[in-house]
């Protein structure tokens, strides 16, 4: 282990001593590939309660609070507006129920599109290019390490928010189908 990325502290956990290891960085981010599966792997074979393994399962989700929370951070519109984040739930459970009907769906994919394919409009109508913007957000956050996913699953995602806008109705119904089907001969799902 390098010193400079994680710091040893004694703490009481439940009236036993434990040492963990905390990290230097303080901002938030997906963990390295695999990392999450060799924890699951070794709390698995120490006896540790399913209920605290699916805990940790649920850090491997593309969508974590920490992400959500970044992505209002800078939200233009009104968060109670017909495009913020009440749509965005409800195309994510639509977007999930149709993936789950849908052979090789990527529901990563999904969840993160319904997170981010508005979350850079400026007006609550047309909004021409907010898309795009979407798009180039995804971009960004990949950069930033805060989206893990793999470069055919990135490109799909940007070409879902790229899309998205000009095809359909602005019904949510007719919308996530839009957004979580035919994207291409590829498709979404």
């Amino acid at each position: 282990m390098r010193s400079n990325l994680y710091r040893k502290e004694m703490i009481d956990a439940g009236g036993a001593p434990a040492l963990v290891y905390v990290a230097s960085e303080e901002r938030p981010g997906q963990p390295r590939p695999s990392y999450l599966e060799g924890i699951l792997a070794g709390a698995e074979r120490l006896g540790i309660a399913a209920p605290y393994r699916d805990g940790i399962t649920a850090w491997g989700r593309p969508v974590l609070p920490w992400l959500v929370e970044h992505v209002l951070s800078d939200y233009a519109l009104d968060l109670n507006g017909i495009h913020g984040p009440a749509h965005w739930l409800r195309v994510r459970e639509n977007g999930l129920a149709l993936a789950a009907m849908t052979p090789d769906a990527d529901a990563a994919v999904v969840e993160l599109l319904a997170l981010l394919h508005d979350c850079r409009r400026w007006d609550e109508g047309r909004d021409i290019g907010h898309g795009e913007r979407a798009a180039k957000h995804a971009r960004q956050l990949a950069r930033d390490g805060l989206l893990r996913l793999d470069a055919a699953q990135l490109g799909l995602l940007i070409e879902a928010c790229t899309g998205h806008e000009h095809r359909g109705t602005s019904a949510d119904a007719e919308r996530v189908l839009d957004l979580a089907v035919s994207s291409g001969s590829r498709g979404l799902c």
